[in-house]
Parts: C-alpha cells; structure tokens; sequence
C-alpha cells in the first residue's frame, strides 16, 4: 500500500525516475564518506536536516550542528575503511520519501597514541524532501549495536 492510498498524503506516488534518483543519492552518500568528502556529504543534506543519532543521544538539528556532530574541530583523524548500506524500500511521493534498510560500518581513529579500529553495523532511516536541487535528505537515523573494537 502507498502513502497516498493509506491516506496519509494526496500527492503522486514516488517515480521510478525519482527512485532510482534516490537511489543514486544514497550511494553518493555512501561513497563520500568511504572518500572523506565532507562537502559532498553536507551537500545532501537540507539545512534543516536532523539527525537523530544512535544509542540514545540527542537529536543534531541543522546543518551547522550535523558539521560540528560528525566533523568536530579537534579529537581524531577519523577515516572510514568500510561503509555497506543496503537499501531494502524506497517508497513516498512525488514530494516526500524514505528509504530503509541496514549498514555496516567501519573506521579507524588516529590520535598521538595511535591507530584504533572500530566497526558496528543496524539499521538505516532516510527521509528524503523533494527542493529546487533535488532529493535532499530532511531527517536521518541510526540504529546500530554498540561499537565494537577490532
């Protein structure tokens, strides 16, 4: 059942074209990161994004906030090794949609005593709005297992 048919909104159900651009959005996603592209990644995102965080932390409203969440101006280099995201639906509308589906994650983080590998892996949320640029992501989640050392 769509979103519309549920009577949950009255605007065209999702496209193709417009799924398979989401599609598309989401493996920029995933690819910038694995490239360390920050600029890339905020690009994605509406200003008014939030990010609501694994674990029970608060949620990070705005871009300006997601900036200093994921890309602090001091702590450790940070460097993504691995980044799987399964996309399992795409669904919504012509003007808002969200795609699910699971991840898997890994880094490593260098400080002056050295190198630390960590991984984790659940699930994903996006919810995507329809702007003049495009798909933009509004509200984004994570729901992984706690961080494992390797």
């Amino acid at each position: 059942m769509t979103l519309a048919a549920a009577g949950v909104v009255s605007a065209a159900d999702l496209s193709a074209a417009d799924r398979a651009a989401i599609a598309d959005r989401l493996e920029t996603y995933r690819t910038a990161w694995l490239a360390g592209d920050a600029a890339r990644i905020q690009s994605l995102f509406s200003p008014e994004a939030v990010f609501l965080p694994h674990h029970g932390l608060e949620p990070v409203v705005g871009l300006e906030a997601l900036r200093a969440f994921w890309w602090p101006g001091s702590g450790p280099k940070t460097v993504i090794l691995r980044f799987d995201l399964e996309t399992t639906r795409i669904e919504g509308t012509s003007e808002l949609a969200y795609a699910w589906g699971r991840q898997r994650l890994e880094w490593s983080q260098e400080d002056d005593r050295g190198v630390v590998r960590f991984r984790t892996h659940g699930n994903h949320l996006t919810v995507f709005r329809r702007t003049g640029e495009g798909w933009k992501i509004a509200l984004q989640a994570g729901d992984d297992v706690p961080n494992e050392r390797f």
